[in-house]
């Protein structure tokens, strides 16, 4: 429960590309870690690349947008 409440309250550290085409250069072709959350029919898939970047890169995976994430929520999902 704590850490669905964390990843409904996180927020984006820092938008790096609105409109990202080559997600290797951020980690994201192939993420370190995958998260889905779904209920129902609905479901959210936030991919994170590997936390060795001082903020891991992330993004929602029915968008093109890629941003850092707050390096303890990563470590809080790992």
């Amino acid at each position: 429960e704590g850490l669905l409440t964390r990843l409904s309250t996180a927020g984006m550290s820092e938008i790096v590309e609105s409109n990202a085409g080559d997600l290797s250069k951020h980690g994201l072709d192939t993420p370190g870690m995958t998260i889905a959350i779904g209920s129902g029919s609905n479901q959210a898939v936030l991919e994170i690349s590997d936390a060795g970047e001082e903020k891991p890169y992330a993004r929602d995976r029915a968008r093109r947008l890629v941003f850092t994430l707050d390096t303890t929520l990563a470590d809080d999902l790992k």
